[in-house]
Parts: structure tokens; C-alpha cells; sequence
């Protein structure tokens, strides 16, 4: 399963007492396949530089992404401008580039694509995700 992580969601999960962590843990497992762009793996390097304040912390969360043992590189091809937050667009874009069909954030603005016929996506937030993908793997 392909899914795009929206960066407020990917920085919360590196602590191992959030209660996301387990989403990072799928990822470093191979149970989930990251969907990535150049423009994502940005913001990913700067809200993490801003927050951590720290070059080290920075560079270990870009290592631990880049060392996925599935992870998908995309280059979007089309700016579907779905979303009115233009730096959300980038994530849309993504999702639909990689045939991803799961965006996991926190994030209001995606609500919109609910209402969008094509290109289809699923968000959830990590915590209806995490219901979402232990049925799929009690279903395995």
C-alpha cells in the first residue's frame, strides 16, 4: 500500500512516545510504501530544520526516509491545483503521480478532495489510518 505523508504527520512520527510512531516503523518495515517528491522531500528538510533546530536530527529524518526499503520517488507531471493551500497542492500531486491513493494528514484543506471525483484519494487522518491499515493487515 502507497501512501503520502503529509509533513505534519511525518514529523510526529519520529519519537517513539507519539503516538504515530508506528507509522514510521511500518515504513522502516516495508509494510508501507512512501510516496515522495523532490518538492515534499523539501519541506520535509524544512520544517524539520525549523523545528528541531538541529542539522543532525535533519539530516537523520532525510536518511531514514531516503533508506526506505519502499519508497517511491515520483516526478509530477501535472499540478492538479485541487487544493487552495498551494503548498498542499504538491502532496495532491504526488499521490496521483505515484498511483498512491492514501494522503495522511491532519490537514482541513485536503477535506476538499472528498468532494472530487477524479483523480480519487482517500485522506485520513493517522488515527482513522491506523484502524484503516490494522484491518487490512489482520485481513492478511
Amino acid at each position: 500500500m502507497t501512501v503520502v505523508i503529509d509533513t505534519n504527520v511525518i514529523v510526529m512520527t519520529l519519537s517513539s512516545r507519539s503516538p504515530y510512531h508506528w507509522i514510521l516503523q511500518a515504513l522502516i518495515q516495508g509494510d508501507l510504501a512512501l510516496a515522495i517528491s523532490s518538492e515534499i522531500l523539501l519541506e520535509y528538510e524544512e520544517i524539520a530544520q525549523k523545528l528541531f533546530q538541529s542539522e543532525l536530527l535533519t539530516r537523520s529524518l532525510l536518511q531514514t526516509i531516503e533508506n526506505l526499503p519502499v519508497l517511491r520517488k515520483t516526478n509530477t507531471y501535472f499540478n492538479w491545483q485541487l487544493i487552495k493551500d498551494p503548498d498542499d497542492n504538491k502532496f495532491v500531486d504526488c499521490a496521483v503521480s505515484a498511483g498512491a491513493g492514501i494522503i495522511i494528514t491532519h490537514d482541513k484543506h485536503f477535506n476538499t478532495l472528498k468532494k472530487v471525483e477524479f483523480p480519487k484519494l482517500i485522506v485520513m487522518t493517522p488515527e482513522a489510518f491506523k484502524v484503516y491499515f490494522d484491518e487490512i493487515q489482520g485481513n492478511l
